[in-house]
């Protein structure tokens, strides 16, 4: 699923193991008699500036319930062995009745009061759905409407309850198809109480093509009834609603373009499920899923065409692919008359100039190094120079002219080093890592030659985390360009170009970010002439629920539980204020772009063409036959 933020007026690139790492060792450590939670903004960027100073949501959910809720000892008839437990046990009953409550709206069951009797009181404190809608966005086909307000709540009876929701979600009798998703963010369990915060995406689809969305947050309370869940109170704090007209935004165009190659039709249309229910575990394809792809026009017919490196296992790989696009917009398979289809395990591919002959080499960073292919007149990708990475294997790769000598340097984060298993690598600790393989800076001299300049340019400073992804920028307006490394399990860096020599300034220029580093974009969020960074960490509801309880970790320092929250936080946009003499500003919240789902990578984009960056975040996880995941 790809989430999109559109940027509609000015402000002043792994890994299935993190979740249940995250998770049992928040399980494991938690002792607590208590709940307390951060509540995140949604994920739509508002439409303000950075110097606006409009009122946002309570930081901690706690804040918003009622006060005899709050620090209240849990006194559930059910066993205590582990409170952090117990709050996930209630978690999953409120959400089994949160989807029965929104399998009847799916139906349009509005006005059956039948059918809600013991999800629903007879009588309910709520407040107004729909009431102080504000459009921030009407283009030809795409409107957005937003209510940040937090109106009060009132009492009504279940009648009217159900013709407030049809109101709000069941107006669209033409709607041919109609779905709803929740995510639980927070929970608090005290007595026969129980509160949650909850996220709600509900879609309707038309025949005629047009689609409407509704995003939601609402805090509501439950009576507890032995173990059973009835909604006594709803109070919403947020509301989008986006509609497309007509037609979608986007269209899939892939079977037109690539579903006609072999390639396509024999492995690349099928998902990761499918080819885990059939390989043998012993000769398994590794199914990460992190490659990525590369663009470039390889054959200069001035068309952009697309490498695919490919995974590898234990006895062999799948071959890359290098599909070259035709004048009508198809692609066919030119993997093995370029000479780019070999075996190896693959993990990125990066199209660049080496040789400053003007057209489109390839570097591809695979198990044991670099392979470096020379672009021959945009008939072959000659392979030229292979430089092994002995200490640790080569994940990511970034060029630029950092030395400013006029020839491209390539950057290569290395993520696990090679005497742990590269994709169960053993980050220590845990949230903060220290351990992981050194990156590497190849100074370009020509001729197909590189010199490995890591320390002499000092970029050996805090090298040994687990890094994923880098992103060459000027950030300080200097005219040189400075890196800004994205790692895995902790803390990244923001390397300052000093003529050809480094230093980490991450730290105190407030951008470390410690959390899951997958991959950094970089754009104008502001309009201001400097470059802000966004980077793309992990946003979990489960982590979110578990690090903010109130006795999580027990007596260890606060910092630290500050830290694993951070790490279920999500998403982060840094504004860049150098021209100011003052660090990047965290404006994640205030922009409203923390929760980009399970995010892998980003891009800053003018996806409207009204002249401001927008931010499109890929994202997803296996999660098989689980219905409930966004």
């Amino acid at each position: 699923m790809l989430s999109l933020f559109c940027n509609s007026k000015p402000a002043t690139s792994v890994c299935q193991r993190h979740c249940a790492v995250a998770v049992s060792l928040a399980l494991a450590w938690l002792a607590c008699t208590g709940c307390q939670w951060k509540a995140e903004p949604t994920a739509k960027l508002e439409r303000q500036t950075a110097s606006q100073n409009r009122s946002q949501p309570s930081e901690h959910a706690a804040d918003r319930l009622p006060r005899k809720w709050v620090g209240q000892a849990e006194t559930s008839d059910r066993p205590q062995t582990d409170v952090a437990l117990e709050s996930e046990y209630w978690s999953g009953v409120a959400m089994t009745a949160f989807e029965r409550i929104g399998q009847l709206w799916v139906d349009n069951s509005f006005t059956s009061l039948d059918h809600y009797k013991g999800l629903v009181a007879e009588n309910i404190e709520a407040s107004q759905f729909r009431a102080n809608l504000q459009t921030v966005l009407q283009q030809q086909n795409l409107q957005i409407q937003v209510d940040r307000s937090r109106h009060m709540l009132q009492s009504m009876d279940r009648t009217a309850l159900l013709d407030a929701w049809q109101a709000l979600f069941g107006d669209h009798s033409a709607t041919s198809h109609k779905k709803v998703k929740f995510k639980i963010d927070a929970v608090q369990h005290a007595a026969d109480a129980l509160a949650t915060d909850v996220r709600i995406r509900f879609d309707s689809y038309a025949p005629d093509g047009s689609h409407q969305q509704l995003n939601l947050r609402w805090d509501c309370g439950w009576h507890i009834q032995g173990n059973d869940v009835t909604l006594v109170r709803i109070q919403q704090f947020d509301l989008e609603v986006i509609r497309t007209h007509e037609r979608p935004v986007w269209s899939d165009v892939t079977l037109s373009a690539v579903g006609g190659t072999a390639a396509f039709q024999q492995q690349l249309q099928y998902g990761l499920d499918h080819w885990l229910d059939r390989m043998e575990q012993g000769v398994e394809i590794l199914t990460t899923g992190y490659q990525g792809i590369a663009v470039a026009d390889v054959n200069n017919d001035g068309l952009e065409d697309v490498f695919v490196p490919q995974p590898g296992g234990v006895l062999s790989g799948l071959p890359n692919r290098l599909f070259l696009q035709n004048a009508d917009g198809t692609v066919h398979d030119a993997s093995a008359e370029y000479g780019v289809d070999w075996l190896n395990e693959s993990h990125s591919g990066l199209f660049v100039d080496l040789d400053n002959d003007g057209d489109q080499d390839l570097i591809v960073a695979t198990s044991f190094g670099l392979v470096f292919t020379e672009n021959i007149n945009g008939r072959q990708l000659k392979a030229r120079l292979t430089k092994l990475t002995p200490e640790a294997p080569p994940m990511s790769l970034a060029a630029a002219d950092y030395d400013l000598d006029g020839q491209l340097d390539i950057y290569v984060c290395c993520y696990s080093p090679r005497q742990s298993s590269q994709l169960l690598g053993r980050p220590i600790p845990y949230h903060d890592a220290n351990n992981g393989g050194r990156n590497l800076l190849l100074r370009n001299l020509g001729n197909w030659s590189f010199q490995n300049v890591t320390i002499r340019s000092g970029l050996d400073q805090h090298n040994r985390r687990f890094s994923f992804a880098a992103v060459w920028e000027d950030f300080d307006n200097d005219g040189d360009p400075d890196l800004y490394v994205a790692n895995d399990y902790g803390r990244n860096n923001l390397f300052v170009n000093d003529g050809g020599q480094f230093q980490d300034v991450a730290e105190s220029f407030a951008v470390e970010d410690i959390s899951a580093g997958m991959s950094v974009a970089v754009g104008d969020a502001n309009a201001d002439g400097w470059f802000d960074i966004y980077v793309s960490n992990m946003w979990s509801s489960a982590g979110n629920r578990i690090a903010y309880q109130k006795n999580f970790l027990g007596e260890q320092d606060a910092s630290l539980q500050q830290q694993y929250q951070r790490h279920a936080r999500g998403n982060s946009l840094f504004l860049n204020q150098l021209s100011s003499k003052q660090p990047f500003a965290d404006a994640s919240q205030m922009a409203r772009v923390t929760m980009g789902r399970w995010a892998w990578s980003s891009q800053f984009a003018d996806i409207n063409n009204d002249g401001w960056d927008d931010l499109l975040v890929a994202n997803g996880f296996v999660t098989q036959e689980r219905k409930d995941d966004l």
